[in-house]
């Protein structure tokens, strides 16, 4: 509403507090919302929602309701979940950077936002699964950080001179190999793995669907 007002207005002064703001939470109202629909690796479809009071990006399917600070966390959240060949996307950029300068809220590495509440003597999160209380902020925001390490993304030219090879494992699953500029991988890997070999991918995947 805020920015609709300097549009009609060009009041300086409102400009001044719309500065404030950003500095304030780090946030750059010059970005456009964008609530279309997420689609996954695995082409599962993930309608997406930005809540304007705890300024964040959630989706109204999540069985827990998470908030992140940005689309491009909530985008891999949701794809680390949903591993698949069949939707590849992209990400804007490897890590956020948060200053973290209100005592009432954490944004941890990954764009996850946990609300801080504090006690006479601890502080702890409601967004926690299990009650944990620390006796420092920083102790707190810390534990945050370091159980919330930002998704590592695939960084690759694929090689299109190689044909992708369907592996089909002893369970029935199938996996699309592609060869890459960083050897060989697959979108269905939970965890972002690059192998030497063709056999050495084809081998990781069969040990870990017997």
């Amino acid at each position: 509403m805020l920015t609709d007002q300097i549009d009609f207005t060009n009041d300086c002064n409102l400009q001044y507090l719309q500065d404030l703001i950003n500095s304030a939470i780090g946030w750059s109202w010059s970005w456009s919302i964008n609530t279309g629909n997420h689609i996954a690796p695995n082409c599962k479809e993930y309608p997406v929602s930005f809540d304007s009071i705890k300024l964040g990006y959630t989706s109204p399917v999540f069985k827990v309701i998470t908030y992140f600070s940005n689309r491009d966390s909530l985008a891999r959240y949701i794809d680390s979940k949903n591993p698949g060949d069949c939707h590849i996307n992209t990400y804007a950029v490897s890590s956020w950077i948060f200053t973290n300068t209100n005592p009432n809220k954490h944004t941890a590495s990954n764009g996850k936002m946990y609300t801080i509440q504090n006690t006479s003597q601890w502080y702890t999160s409601s967004e926690f699964s299990v009650a944990r209380y620390f006796s420092t902020l920083a102790g707190l925001r810390n534990y945050i950080d370091s159980h919330n390490i930002p998704q590592a993304i695939r960084s690759h030219q694929v090689d299109t001179s190689f044909s992708p090879q369907t592996y089909t494992t002893p369970n029935g699953k199938e996996y699309m190999i592609y060869k890459t500029d960083r050897w060989y991988m697959s979108y269905k890997l939970i965890k972002v793995r690059y192998f030497s070999t063709l056999s050495e991918i084809q081998n990781f995947i069969k040990t870990n669907n017997k």
